[in-house]
């Protein structure tokens, strides 16, 4: 019976002690991962920079960074059209941004996806893996081609249980008097604009991300001089300086500029 206890004793001593060693390489583990990662935030060429350009653009009471997609936030072209995997197409989104997003969503500021790309689903996915499923259910995204009154285009809407203040002045149509009943979610994905402001380059899809965010936090207030649009095309950032919207050009064979540019905003 002495021997039979020792046996049990010593071998719940045993199983305890394996508990404990896996516990202990547990918890070393997790050590060794969040260092890791502090040192891949450390070493981040990118960091420095970006901060640099966050802190300008809060310096000018910017909250609002409406990106464009192709050639800006990823470096190639999709055409509308990518049949690869969300992945490979997360893999073609520029160092500097990677970084910038979360940079500025963990500041408090806010950033919408503005694009002419159709794709809204495989977007959502690239940034989900770019910054996290966290980070990126606070992002708008609409997509698809402008167009005349009652335009419609792709989008997620990540709260649709919200009401809309209807007397709130927003300052995004051409008129001055934006209302929050311009724009409808009209199906799970879909949004019809038919706001009085212009339809040209990305205005309606900024107007409409604005719709999003401020439906989802109350109180909350973004208009044109608190926006920037960073794009390659042009001609949306021409449009958009013409409506009174901050713009800033993505040169796609010197996109490194765009965070010079941003820091040396006036």
């Amino acid at each position: 019976a002495s021997l039979s206890l020792s046996l049990s004793l010593s071998l719940m001593g045993q199983k305890v002690s394996k508990r404990l060693r896996a516990k202990k390489k547990e918890i070393e583990g997790s050590a060794n991962a969040n260092a890791m990662a502090q040192i891949i935030e450390n070493d981040d060429p990118w960091r420095e920079p970006v901060d640099r350009a966050l802190n300008r653009l809060q310096e000018l009471n910017i909250t609002f960074l409406a990106f464009d997609f192709d050639q800006t936030l990823i470096r190639i072209h999709t055409s509308g059209a990518w049949r690869q995997s969300a992945e490979g197409l997360s893999s073609e989104v520029r160092p500097m941004f990677r970084t910038m997003l979360p940079a500025a969503l963990d500041r408090g500021m806010y950033v919408g996806i503005v694009t002419f790309s159709p794709q809204v689903d495989m977007i959502r996915t690239v940034l989900e893996i770019v910054v996290g499923q966290d980070r990126a259910q606070y992002i708008p995204i609409r997509g698809g081609m402008s167009g005349g009154v009652g335009m419609g285009f792709l989008g997620n809407n990540n709260n649709k249980n919200t009401t809309t203040n209807n007397n709130s002045n927003k300052n995004y149509s051409s008129n001055s008097n934006y209302n929050h009943n311009n724009l409808n979610l009209s199906s799970n994905h879909a949004w019809v604009y038919h706001g009085v402001g212009t339809h040209q380059g990305k205005q309606a899809h900024m107007a409409s991300c604005v719709e999003e965010l401020e439906q989802r936090q109350e109180g909350l207030e973004i208009n044109k001089t608190s926006t920037l649009l960073i794009d390659d095309d042009d001609k949306n950032i021409r449009t958009a300086l013409q409506e009174g919207v901050r713009a800033v050009w993505l040169n796609p064979r010197k996109p490194k500029q765009v965070i010079k540019d941003i820091i040396n905003l006036i």
